[in-house]
């Protein structure tokens, strides 16, 4: 709950208040000359953007902490089977996104007498938020019919959107994290579970239709190895390759490094 509400203050205090409130003090102190006006608002704006840098902080002590607990939790785990479901809150805004991209494209493309380069935009707009609300919408569809998003069990790794992968067909195990960056700024990092796969166990999956049209957000193969992105899953990245490991090592007889 506490999670729940430093997400809301942040974003209210970015987003609701903060651009707002600085559009609002610009307006007032170059149009009317009202600095007293502008500077009240500026103010709102500043203590608005504060608290939402508190929020933030806050929110990366409480993710540092997390991290550690699912880290202690990873390497002491020892059940038969685990059940990562969709995080349906991120998969909402998520997918609200992709919706408006997808209605910014269709009233570009359908106003009349555009030019050239803003016509180039809402057909680009239309493409990309058809495509992400596709498969963003099959995700979702497939998780709700499954019940799960990706389930680790004794058999072998089980995907809502694509066939089972039995464990003699692993390799190996491992998480990767990117750090995306935009101009020199780090962006969240993104996780992936990344398990070595077989020859022909990535043959088979790559000829698959799941990981053909929908390998953004269920998973890619790269060189034999399948990439699953943690960002829309339910549980932790630590906690996932903790429970594949101890579940590959049991099916294999082998301690794994």
């Amino acid at each position: 709950m506490r999670r729940f509400i430093l997400h809301v203050i942040r974003v209210v205090g970015l987003i609701v208040i903060f651009f707002p409130a600085i559009t609002a003090a610009l307006a007032v102190a170059v149009v009317d000359r009202n600095f007293p006006k502008a500077g009240v608002a500026a103010l709102i704006a500043a203590a608005a953007f504060g608290t939402a840098l508190y929020a933030d902080r806050q929110l990366r002590v409480l993710r540092a902490r997390q991290e550690k607990h699912f880290a202690k939790v990873a390497a002491q785990w020892s059940g038969n089977q685990l059940i990562a479901g969709l995080r349906w809150f991120r998969w909402s805004w998520v997918t609200t996104l992709a919706v408006l991209f997808l209605l910014g494209g269709i009233l570009i493309v359908q106003k009349p007498g555009l030019d050239a380069k803003p016509l180039l935009i809402g057909i680009g707009l239309l493409v990309l938020g058809t495509s992400a609300t596709l498969v963003l919408l099959r995700l979702g569809w497939g998780a709700m019919r499954a019940g799960y998003v990706l389930r680790l069990g004794p058999e072998g790794v089980h995907h809502c959107l694509w066939p089972e992968i039995a464990w003699r067909d692993v390799g190996g195990v491992h998480v990767k994290t990117e750090l995306p960056s935009y101009r020199g700024a780090e962006l969240t990092p993104q996780h992936f579970l990344v398990l070595a796969l077989s020859c022909a166990a990535a043959d088979a999956l790559r000829r698959s239709l799941a990981s053909r049209l929908l390998n953004v957000l269920s998973g890619n193969i790269v060189e034999r190895q399948l990439r699953i992105p943690c960002v829309l899953i339910k549980t932790s990245p630590e906690l996932l390759f903790g429970a594949a490991r101890s579940l590959l090592r049991r099916d294999s007889g082998f301690e794994l490094d």
